[in-house]
């Protein structure tokens, strides 16, 4: 999840250089929008020095994975209904959230996304505010909220003779997410040039890990000894878990640029525990995808080039994403049954498509549609 919120941070015209950015809800998306991200797992950047008149040199970020972001009508995400205040969701590789954007902020009203290939709905209570309207240089804004999640594990297990049921685990999470848009100035990414307003995010979340267990559980040979129902993890199952406790506190840093008439952050920059750079996600197109260093397979289509009609993607798995774009790295949604898409509706030209399994590109490919 913590990935999950760093995806969405980057969320909101070419001015003079030292002109000042200020970013209302029109530079946020808007129902129908989409915008195509480029993923660099490894950048090179720094987000540099605060103030204004700054200059960012990114054209160094390599688009090793594309992902499209779609701005959806709640009434056709399932998931929505119940959430009174959501009136546009946005979608991706990493899932779902459910916003409420005015003409004062966008604010988080929950998140959805697969853990373990279990749909689940996280409800922030109350609304956490991700960015505000107006923003300009030196506006700032800090929110608190929490929700609680609950996945299905279905354990049943024995570990050094003790046996260990547990149907459930639980997250509650407080978080506090503080933003100051600290500088501004140009961008030089691969593909365009923005004058920008830059925010610097830190989000501290404090995450209980419970887990329900149908029977009582005493095991010396572990340290645990919980009654039957729900209980916080011991410690020593956080241990075995992975987990570094039953409680954990983490601090995320990110910086994301906006830009106006842009729709999202054109650049949001993650930071590590020790203040590298370990993930960028930025304004892309298929352009890019097309010479990036992709190490994933190309899939045959036939018949290629083809009338339009159906076409038939040798290999497709049915759990896989596809993503169709024409060369300006414009998304075109098609129906899709299996391994086959309806290209009807696809105009004359050459088109791309990536295949992508839980955010990471597994496939690639073109076809021409005559």
């Amino acid at each position: 999840m913590k990935q999950l919120y760093f995806y969405l941070l980057m969320g909101a015209s070419f001015c003079s250089l030292n002109a000042q950015v200020t970013i209302t809800s029109s530079d946020f998306g808007s129902i129908g929008d989409q915008f195509i991200i480029g993923v660099d797992d490894t950048p090179t950047i720094q987000p540099g020095a605060a103030g204004a008149g700054q200059t960012w040199d990114f054209r160094g970020l390599n688009t090793t994975t594309l992902d499209t972001l779609f701005f959806l009508d709640p009434s056709t995400v399932p998931a929505s209904s119940g959430l009174n205040a959501c009136n546009l969701v946005t979608e991706s590789n990493d899932g779902y959230f459910f916003l409420n954007k005015t003409t004062s902020a966008v604010n988080t009203v929950a998140l959805g996304t697969d853990v373990n290939g279990v749909p689940t709905l996280a409800v922030y209570q109350p609304e956490q505010t991700l960015l505000p309207f107006p923003s300009s240089l030196n506006s700032q804004v800090s929110s608190t909220s929490a929700f609680k999640t609950a996945i299905y594990l279905g354990l049943d297990t024995n570990v050094l003779g003790c046996q260990l049921q547990f149907d459930s685990t639980r997250i509650n999470r407080r978080t506090t997410l503080a933003t100051l848009f600290d500088a501004d100035g140009m961008v030089y990414l691969p593909t365009d040039t923005l004058q920008t307003l830059r925010a610097k995010s830190d989000e501290t979340t404090t995450d209980s890990i419970f887990v329900y267990n149908p029977i009582p559980i005493n095991c010396l040979l572990l340290g645990i000894n919980m009654p039957a129902g729900w209980n916080l993890m011991p410690q020593t199952l956080a241990q075995l878990a992975g987990l570094p406790g039953n409680v954990v506190t983490t601090t995320t840093t990110v910086y994301t640029w906006y830009a106006n008439g842009e729709k999202f952050g054109v650049v949001a920059l993650r930071m590590d525990d020790q203040g590298n750079p370990d993930n960028a996600r930025f304004k892309s197109d298929a352009s890019q995808l097309s010479t990036a260093p992709v190490d994933a397979p190309e899939l045959a289509v036939y018949p290629n080039p083809a009338d339009q009609g159906l076409l038939y993607i040798q290999g497709l798995k049915d759990g896989a994403k596809l993503i169709i774009t024409d060369l300006s790295g414009r998304v075109h949604p098609v129906q899709r049954m299996g391994n086959r898409i309806d290209a009807s509706a696809l105009n004359s030209g050459i088109y791309l498509f990536t295949v992508t399994e839980q955010g990471q590109a597994t496939a690639r490919g073109r076809f021409v549609i005559r």
